[in-house]
């Protein structure tokens, strides 16, 4: 079996780390690993692959990819709710505190195509924490692919599909009337969710502006 390995984010290139360990002890693997458009594009081209396996990934697969094999990619939420962009920072802002990781087959519309397996995870904590369980969990489900492949079972989507839009970098702008209108919580989660790699929340006066990377919440 020859997989192709979609992913760039550090989050994202720790499950492949190891989904690679796994496989070396439980299965008769080959992977190869892209980051970029243009290195799928490439590998692509060079064929030979059974399946695709993505996570983290930004950009949407060429039509021509999806039809030659299967792309199963992981989003970090119950779909079809929060599918879109920035799925993780529009679930911490609406103030949820799980969510579903939710592996599901490639279609050419994005984010719809049917479900192979979910699994909750919790939006609790520091980014990185958050992060590091989605890792976790992404490495599991797709174990479990690469054990019963190609024997898998999908389900369709059920529900109103929820597209939010990616929350772009000038979103991380607080200014007073906002903090004023926010709770310490809300304003915790404005700020965590917003920590390294993503573009950090700051305000900005006559004086120059304070970008905040990190705080800590206590509970009441």
């Amino acid at each position: 079996m020859k997989v192709l390995l979609c992913g760039y984010r550090d989050w994202a290139l720790e499950a492949f780390a190891g989904l690679k360990e796994y496989a070396t002890t439980h299965h008769d693997t080959q992977f190869l690993s892209v980051n970029s458009p243009a290195q799928l594009s490439s590998a692509m081209e060079a064929g030979g692959f059974d399946v695709a396996f993505v996570i983290g990934w930004s950009w949407k697969v060429a039509p021509e990819h999806l039809s030659a094999i299967p792309f199963v990619g992981m989003h970090p939420s119950d779909l079809p709710a929060y599918a879109g962009g920035s799925p993780i920072q529009n679930q911490i802002l609406d103030g949820l505190r799980t969510s579903k990781a939710t592996l599901f087959r490639f279609l050419p519309e994005m984010d719809a195509g049917p479900i192979l397996a979910q699994r909750e995870f919790s939006l609790e904590g520091h980014l990185d924490e958050v992060l590091r369980r989605l890792s976790a969990a992404s490495f599991i489900m797709f174990a479990e692919l690469l054990d019963a492949w190609p024997d898998t079972v999908e389900r369709p989507q059920v529900g109103p599909r929820d597209v939010r839009r990616r929350i772009k970098p000038e979103a991380s702008r607080l200014d007073k009337e906002q903090l004023q209108r926010m709770s310490c919580r809300q304003l915790w989660d404005a700020i965590r969710c917003r920590e390294d790699p993503y573009p950090n929340v700051f305000m900005e006066d006559d004086t120059g502006r304070l970008v905040i990377k990190r705080v800590e919440f206590e509970p009441k």
